[in-house]
């Protein structure tokens, strides 16, 4: 079990979790933090086309993800 130290982003203090897991909890002030480690062995990527009520809109979202990092 590999532990990882990182810095509650709410209240700032030190917090150990276990690196296998997603997200663990600050004892200090309760807030959930997210194991970034382990959320990206869990990445999926999705192809395809998204249709909603029969109308296909891939390319809106495309762009709304181009204009939102841009």
């Amino acid at each position: 079990m590999k532990m990882v130290s990182i810095k509650c982003p709410n209240c700032g203090s030190s917090v150990e979790l276990n690196g296998d897991l997603e997200k663990g909890t600050c004892n200090y002030c309760g807030t959930e933090i997210y194991n970034e480690n382990a959320l990206e062995k869990k990445k999926v990527e999705v192809s395809g086309s998204i249709v909603v009520n029969g109308v296909d809109i891939t390319k809106e979202l495309e762009n709304a993800l181009n204009f939102y990092k841009s």
